[in-house]
């Protein structure tokens, strides 16, 4: 029997930077910058949410420095600064997702007015027609979401909706490798899907013997 996935939408977000929004956009991913009000109408949404009685109001900062009340509930969180974790990484996240019943349906870039940065986001539902990626833009998206991330945030919304948030992104093989920490997707010993943090094995090369060396 096939998994039901658990959300009407799933989106996951990975801060991207200018450079990477060029080659995402080359490649054939659609840019969407949202005017000031487009924002607002954004924004106006996510207040009329938090007013919903059984879902508490959560404040953030953007990456535009603007604070701001969140219509999601938390259900996970993950920074660099007071965790045990340096970096945690995303590369089987997406891969969960859709052995749990997701299916891959659309994927862009939003960009917000004053923001020079932008968010990569992966739509997964519960059904739907399955996104065609071209060779280019599956390269890249892929490198974007196996890459390891030192803040990561989960949050479930009123519309059914859950997003992942990632963002500072490890460049380096060396900085990727210094938290052996993998986000999963997966079913617990009462048959329900949750996120969890899971240790991964890091692959070091023997040590060369010293008649190898001489």
């Amino acid at each position: 029997m096939a998994t039901k996935f658990p959300y009407k939408r799933f989106l996951l977000k990975v801060r991207v930077n200018p450079r990477t929004i060029d080659k995402l956009v080359a490649a054939g991913i659609r840019h969407i910058q949202r005017t000031a009000e487009k924002q607002v109408e954004v924004e106006g949404r996510h207040a009329a949410h938090r007013g919903e009685a059984h879902y508490r109001r959560h404040e953030r900062t953007d990456a535009t420095g603007r604070v701001m009340g969140d219509s999601g509930t938390p259900i996970f969180g993950w920074a660099k600064e007071g965790t045990p974790y340096d970096a945690v990484a995303l590369e089987k996240i997406a891969q969960d997702l859709v052995d749990n019943g997701g299916v891959i349906t659309d994927v862009h870039i939003v960009q917000k007015p004053d923001d020079r940065m932008g968010n990569l986001v992966v739509v997964f539902e519960a059904e739907g027609t399955p996104f065609q990626f071209g060779t280019e833009a599956e390269r890249l998206v892929d490198e974007l979401v196996d890459s390891s991330y030192g803040h990561i945030h989960g949050f479930k919304n009123p519309d059914e909706t859950a997003t992942i948030n990632a963002s500072h992104k490890f460049t380096s093989p060396l900085d990727q490798a210094k938290d052996p920490r993998y986000l999963r997707f997966l079913p617990g010993e009462d048959g329900k899907v949750s996120f969890r943090c899971e240790k991964r094995k890091i692959e070091t090369a023997p040590a060369a013997s010293a008649s190898a060396a001489s």
